[in-house]
């Protein structure tokens, strides 16, 4: 049997090539909201979400493609520029995304899992 090379199995999608993240700074106007964002919010979350901000900073990173469209964070995103916000730290992946695998993390990003108990 001969030996399958990196590249045969890369170009033939035998391989799945990992989503590795980095941190980089982006002027907010140069990030798109999704089309595709499944979330609404009200304005009174709105408002919540804003002074959230406002009291802890931005801590919770925007996730884009490398078309700079938000995957997730769209209500941040509109948040941040109410509160004047030029540029933020965003997630970018090192490829680029599949409408699955942007699908896929649009959906993710916006689960939220776990339970809360109030006695801790």
């Amino acid at each position: 049997m001969l030996p399958i090379s990196f590249a045969f199995m890369k170009r033939m999608n035998l391989m799945s090539e990992s989503i590795i993240w980095s941190q980089e700074i982006r002027d907010l106007k140069d990030l798109k909201p999704s089309p595709n964002n499944p979330r609404t919010i009200t304005k009174d979350a709105f408002k919540k979400l804003i002074e959230n901000i406002k009291a802890n900073g931005y801590t919770n990173r925007l996730i884009i493609n490398q078309s700079n469209e938000v995957l997730g964070g769209n209500q941040r995103l509109e948040a941040l520029k109410k509160l004047g916000y030029t540029e933020i730290e965003v997630l970018v992946p090192n490829i680029t995304l599949t409408e699955e695998q942007e699908n896929r993390i649009t959906i993710t990003d916006n689960i939220a899992a776990g339970t809360w108990s109030s006695d801790k």
